[in-house]
Order: structure tokens, then C-alpha cells, then sequence
């Protein structure tokens, strides 16, 4: 039984992307050079894509959520045309699929597969590039991520992973068309995530 399938998806069902969106945000100057030269910074932290080596056993927990949440994506966008960035990143979301097939404890904690739905559903031109299968794979990892995180929801930690967690999980039930994700769930996760996070008054709960 495939990955779907041991998830509890009985229905194959085509999957497709309703609408494209625009992330508000502009990519680092910085970091979009070392794209260039093939290599996701974040700060002091270095990843060479060419090593292909995505167990990054020596970085930081935040420098891992960076790359294994694609948040470089948005550097990638600043970097480079919409056409090379596509040519970019479509080896690049191969690889890692081959690498992170299955679920792990790194890659795939909900609130980096959070952080990745939502990099990929904002950068989609980029990330749905590489041909029909590669599309497809995508669109099945997206469904995959979303049901793991509904799953791990319980072990999540509270405030920002939690938040970023929900935030892809509805993402995915909004945008991704024959996902069969309930709404309505993703939609109390996030307002719970959400209150747990931020305050009435606009201040980190953590700050309190």
C-alpha cells in the first residue's frame, strides 16, 4: 500500500491546485546571491545543494526548518527570473522527494511540513515545474504532509510550530481541490494555534 493509502486515503481522486498565491514578503539580497552559487544560507549557516547531503547532521534546529520548510524559496524568487528560478528549483524538489519519501522525525515534524506546504503552495510556479509526475508527486506529498500533521497534532508543541503547523494544514484543505481534507478542522487548529500563539492584545503569549 502506498504512502496515501496507509494515511487512510481510500479515493483516488485527481488533485489540483484552485488558485496561485503571492507571497507579500521580498527574498533576502544576501541569501539570493548564494542561491545563486548553489548554496541556502540563513545567517552564519550554509547548505551546499550540490552535496545533495539533506540530513544536515550539523545545523540548527532553526537553520533545518529553513531548508527543509523551503522558506528559501522565497530568496530563490528574488534571485533569479521566474523561468530560471523554475529551471532552479525543479531538480532541487526532486531530490528531496526521493530523499523524504517517507515520513520522518526532521523533515517531516509538523510544523517544518507546515512551513513547507505553504512555501510550495506560495511558490507554486516554481515548485510544479518539472514536468506531469513531478506535479503529481508534489500534489501527493502536500495531501500526505497535511494528514501527518493532522496525526502528530497531539505532540505538536504550542505557539509558533503549532501555528505554522495549522497554517499549512488549511492552506492545503483551501487550495489543494480533491484533497478531502476537513476544513473545518484545519480551520480550528489554526484558530486554537492562533490564540495559544498571539494574545487579545497583539503580544506573544510567550512574552507574558
Amino acid at each position: 500500500m502506498n504512502l496515501l493509502g496507509r494515511l487512510g486515503f481510500k479515493r483516488r481522486v485527481p488533485l489540483r491546485l484552485k488558485r496561485a498565491l503571492t507571497d507579500p514578503l521580498h527574498g533576502d539580497s544576501d541569501a539570493a546571491r548564494a542561491l545563486g552559487r548553489g548554496d541556502i544560507t540563513l545567517g552564519r549557516e550554509s547548505f551546499a545543494l550540490r552535496s545533495g547531503d539533506w540530513d544536515l547532521p550539523r545545523a540548527s534546529y532553526a537553520f533545518r526548518s529553513h531548508v527543509h520548510g523551503f522558506v528559501w524559496l522565497r530568496d530563490l524568487a528574488a534571485a533569479l527570473p521566474p523561468e530560471k528560478a523554475a529551471t532552479f528549483a525543479a531538480p532541487v524538489i526532486a531530490g528531496w522527494l526521493s530523499r523524504h519519501e517517507e515520513p520522518d522525525e526532521e523533515a517531516w515534524r509538523p510544523d517544518r511540513s507546515g512551513l513547507r506546504i505553504a512555501f510550495w503552495l506560495l511558490y507554486a510556479p516554481l515548485v510544479l515545474s518539472g514536468g506531469a509526475e513531478q506535479r503529481k508527486a508534489v500534489l501527493k506529498h502536500i495531501l500526505a504532509a497535511a494528514a501527518t500533521i493532522d496525526r502528530r497534532w497531539n505532540k505538536t508543541p504550542k505557539g509558533l510550530p503549532r501555528l505554522q503547523a495549522a497554517s499549512g494544514f488549511t492552506l492545503a484543505a483551501l487550495l489543494v481541490e480533491g484533497s478531502g481534507l476537513p476544513l473545518k478542522r484545519a480551520e480550528k487548529l489554526l484558530e486554537d494555534a492562533a490564540n495559544e500563539t498571539v494574545l487579545p492584545h497583539g503580544l506573544p503569549a510567550s512574552r507574558t
